[in-house]
């Protein structure tokens, strides 16, 4: 059966393409544009005493944190083993030792009570990753770094940079650094954000991003030229992806509660096989950014059935991370294994299913139907997926002469 509901879709608003060709005939496509501006001043409105810098990735934007700190060989970093590894890499590539660490069962977030144990001299900063989007304990964790004096950048790649309230994310580190990758909730293909949170780093940060040069300077009009100042990179957001940005920036609230409305269709779905003791679920009683849906199964061989079975019937649902302590560079810096048990365990357990912007209640019954099939074995209910399947738009993504009139509207 050929793919019916995707793992993922772009969230698209309807303006991409007006304010994308508006950067193009304004004749500025590159980094630091209109556009540039004025998706920083909208995330800045919101997140008021920080520094915002949009750049290609949220990858550049750990990078970026990285540099400013001067970090090297000889340092080490504390990350979380069950993570995507441009957590780890950012640091690595620099060659900075990462050190990692176990999640808790309870959230899939780094474990704090085992950050201590981890510290040595050579310990700069700890990375904790919001998991799903749901808060890592940044209570537990500023008190253990504060006391160390150790950096917090926090990888809040699955959060929503926009955001308010007392657990706002990417805000309690020296840095905080969000993705914009096609797959978030505000996306524009690819690009990211670092959030400077302490003042000392802004004019570092400003020539990283811009090739090592002091180019920012120039553009405030507060240099006549500018030259080569430190280390740096090609970090910018061209224009046209902010261009793109900016369109779901001003549709903020509504993006927001379509993807909460999403996550809590899923939980009522699942909460009778939740009770039933068919799987796990973390995310239920949560706090999060609504990124994503995910549960855990008994174990690896499960886990691989029900995904084999849901794409049978075009269900496109995934497993997640391989523990970066289990890969061939973990094994290389000394780690078995078994080393992270928890890492382990739930890296073979893990199973998330579609969940994107313009995703239907029909949609979202017809996936819990596919896993209710699974769980139950009742092959009976199969033919209710077909005539679901039969009875679904072939495709509900909007097309280009679609987003055309709603860019002129």
């Amino acid at each position: 059966m050929t793919e019916l509901i995707p793992f993922n879709k772009p969230t698209l608003t309807g303006r991409e393409l007006l304010y994308m060709a508006d950067a193009i005939l304004a004749g500025q496509t590159a980094g630091q544009g209109k556009y540039t501006k004025m998706c920083e001043e909208s995330i800045r409105a919101r997140l008021k005493n920080s520094t915002i810098m949009l750049t290609n990735s949220c990858t550049s934007a750990l990078e970026m944190a990285s540099l400013a700190l001067g970090l090297g060989p000889g340092d080490e970093v504390i990350v979380p083993s069950y993570t995507f590894v441009s957590t780890a890499n950012s640091f690595y590539k620099f060659g900075v030792k990462p050190v990692f660490c176990d999640v808790r069962r309870e959230d899939l977030n780094l474990d704090v009570d085992m950050i201590e144990s981890l510290i040595t001299q050579r310990t700069k900063a700890v990375v904790p990753v919001h998991y799903a989007g749901v808060p890592v304990d940044m209570e537990s964790l500023t008190r253990v770094c504060e006391e160390k004096n150790i950096h917090i950048i926090e990888d809040a790649a699955h959060c929503d940079i926009t955001a308010s309230g007392e657990t706002l994310l990417g805000m309690r580190g020296a840095f905080g650094a969000f993705s914009f990758h096609e797959t978030k909730n505000f996306n524009c293909g690819e690009g990211g954000a670092l959030i400077v949170n302490q003042d000392e780093y802004v004019n570092a940060c400003e020539a990283i991003r811009e090739k090592g040069t002091n180019r920012s300077r120039f553009l405030k009009g507060d240099i006549d030229k500018y030259t080569w100042v430190s280390a740096g990179s090609s970090y910018v957001m061209s224009d046209l992806l902010a261009a793109f940005l900016y369109s779901q920036l001003e549709d903020i609230e509504m993006i927001r509660n379509k993807r909460r409305r999403i996550l809590d269709l899923y939980k009522s779905e699942f909460a009778d096989l939740l009770q039933s003791g068919k799987f796990e679920c973390p995310i239920f009683g949560k706090e999060s950014s609504a990124h994503m849906f995910y549960f855990l199964v008994e174990n690896n061989v499960v886990r691989d059935n029900l995904i084999k079975f849901l794409r049978k019937y075009g269900i496109y649902a995934v497993f997640h991370y391989v523990p970066l302590h289990a890969s061939e560079v973990g094994r290389e810096l000394g780690y078995m294994p078994s080393d992270l048990p928890v890492s382990l365990d739930v890296s073979g357990r893990l199973v998330r299913l579609p969940f994107f912007f313009n995703m239907t209640e029909e949609e979202i019954r017809l996936v819990a139907l596919g896993v209710r099939c699974f769980f139950s074995g009742d092959t009976s209910q199969l033919s209710d997926i077909t005539k679901c399947h039969e009875a679904l738009p072939v495709s509900t993504t909007p097309t280009i002469e679609r987003l055309a009139a709603n860019s002129a509207t």
